[in-house]
């Protein structure tokens, strides 16, 4: 198993994905590939020496994604959390539905799933579906996706100081990322954002917030000036600029700014290349911090 980003794809010669799968795609990297067309092409190089016996599980209600089957030799299945695929994983209230061959069956209740949010509901349906693929026993399957309690650094909680819930999302390095973090918060949420600009656009990072639970934000690094205009053009208001630029100066507004009850985020929406080494680091110090403050 491998997560293959567009960066190291684009030089790929040999790599062969006996199953490969595409989850989304959406506007990243672009300081490195300058038009999303090139992007796209990177991502595609994932199915460059499949052949008719190998698998390309891609994600249906993702309009790029879906036009890619015609871009891969390999059988193609599909996952759906919005409609019944002819193969593949989708939803059909309450129930994740395998469907192969003509015949269904139920692999748990989405309510069963541990990890929160939409995009994870999507994810555990993409994982589900390339085991399935490759001879993993259903009972397996089931077992997984009932048991696994996320990744750190994605949507992961930390701890909570105060009545206030720290979570880390550092792993949150574009807008969409961010998006989808935001959506599976349940409380008023504080968040930070800001970091390595990767030539991304933000406005509709912050047309999404205006209707979320976010009620602050907290910009620094590099991104913070562009993160700031594209806020006013928004018209969101509520908005405080880190001026030292110093990590733990954000995340002290943050704390500031946040209500027992509530939440801070930590989704950057940006790389952390212009002030750690990687976004591990970034979490890492995140979770520090906040484990530090009294109870």
């Amino acid at each position: 198993m491998a997560e293959t980003a567009a960066l190291q794809l684009e030089s790929n010669v040999r790599f062969h994905a006996k199953a490969a799968a595409v989850s989304n795609i959406t506007e990243d990297h672009l300081d490195r590939f300058l038009k999303m067309e090139t992007y796209i092409a990177a991502k595609c190089k994932i199915f460059e020496n499949q052949t008719s016996l190998d698998v390309a599980v891609l994600n249906y209600d993702d309009p790029i994604v879906r036009n890619l089957a015609c871009r891969t030799s390999a059988h193609v299945l599909f996952f759906s959390r919005k409609q019944e695929v002819p193969e593949g994983v989708f939803y059909r209230e309450p129930d994740l539905i395998y469907r192969l061959d003509g015949l269904e069956r139920v692999l748990c209740k989405a309510s069963e799933i541990r990890i929160p949010g939409l995009h994870n509901l999507e994810n555990a349906m993409l994982c589900a579906l390339m085991g399935l693929s490759q001879g993993v026993p259903q009972k397996a399957v089931r077992e997984a996706l009932m048991e696994f309690p996320g990744v750190e650094h994605r949507i992961e909680f930390v701890c909570e100081k105060k009545g206030i819930r720290y979570i880390n999302d550092s792993k949150g390095t574009n807008p969409d990322s961010t998006i989808k973090a935001i959506a599976a918060m349940q409380r008023p949420t504080v968040l930070i954002l800001g970091g390595y600009d990767k030539h991304n656009e933000f406005d509709l990072l912050f047309s999404k917030i205006i209707d979320s639970v976010v009620h602050s934000v907290v910009l620094l690094g590099q991104t913070a000036p562009k993160l700031l205009l594209a806020a006013k053009r928004a018209g969101f208001d509520s908005v405080e600029v880190c001026e030292s630029g110093d990590f733990e100066d954000a995340i002290k507004m943050a704390s500031k700014l946040a209500r027992t009850g509530e939440n801070v985020l930590l989704s950057p929406a940006c790389a952390s290349w212009d002030m750690f080494r990687n976004f591990e680091e970034r979490g890492a110090v995140f979770k520090r911090i906040v484990c530090a403050y009294e109870e």
